[in-house]
């Protein structure tokens, strides 16, 4: 009986260590395929740039399911954080303008913002996603409801007294209950020949697209989602 005993032991420790080793494989494949399954992080769009006689966008906008799920991982992207003024683009120089009105409107898969000047010129512009809301010329920050801020920098712009324009006077920051995206839009005056609008935006840094219009003199900006 002691004998019989005896031999049974090793064979127990044998088939117990087979189990394991067959536990971890499993668990091993479980991981392995929950990380092949894991979504990439999105990138953060391009800082897009243009107006009157202006070049067009840094970069081709990637809107749809493409752009959501890129194929690899992207290092992390330094958002601006200072109050510096961005370079302007290159244009024609044009007469100051002031913002006369801001609107926010929802459509279908996306918010526009429009910023409507008063005249027949629209100023250059520059658009891209910030870390802080800095207005120009103050060390501190604007606090922003929402994710992620996108900034949008108007050169060439003036006070009304300068231009002549009724300059807005709505609220500031502006919301639309419609909107999907767009949280609140904040607007500062005219500082040394620019304005700075902050978008405070729902999603982590959802695509987007400037355009400059006329008839009226406009710059729309859509904010994709």
């Amino acid at each position: 009986m002691r004998d019989n005993t005896r031999a049974v032991i090793p064979l127990v420790a044998i088939l117990m260590s087979l189990l394991l080793a067959a536990g971890c494989e499993s668990n091993e494949g479980q991981l392995d395929a929950a990380a092949s399954t894991s979504k990439p992080r999105r990138a953060i769009p391009e800082a897009q740039s243009g107006g009157v006689n202006g070049p067009a966008s840094t970069g081709v906008p990637c809107f749809g399911p493409a752009c959501d799920s890129p194929k690899t991982l992207l290092p992390p992207l330094v958002l601006p954080t200072t109050p510096g003024t961005p370079t302007p683009p290159e244009t024609t120089p044009v007469p100051g303008v002031t913002v006369s009105d801001v609107r926010i409107e929802r459509h279908e898969g996306f918010d526009r913002v429009s910023y409507y000047f008063g005249g027949a010129c629209c100023p250059g512009w520059r658009a891209e996603y910030v870390a802080e809301a800095t207005e120009r010329g103050r060390s501190t920050s604007t606090s922003m409801s929402g994710r992620s801020i996108l900034q949008i920098y108007f050169y060439d712009t003036a006070s009304a007294l300068e231009s002549g324009t009724i300059e807005y006077n709505g609220p500031n920051p502006l919301t639309d209950p419609a909107a999907r995206n767009v949280v609140e839009v904040v607007l500062t005056p005219s500082f040394e020949r620019t304005t700075q609008s902050f978008l405070g935006i729902r999603a982590d840094h959802p695509n987007f697209l400037v355009n400059t219009r006329y008839d009226p003199a406009r710059v729309v900006v859509d904010i994709y989602g």
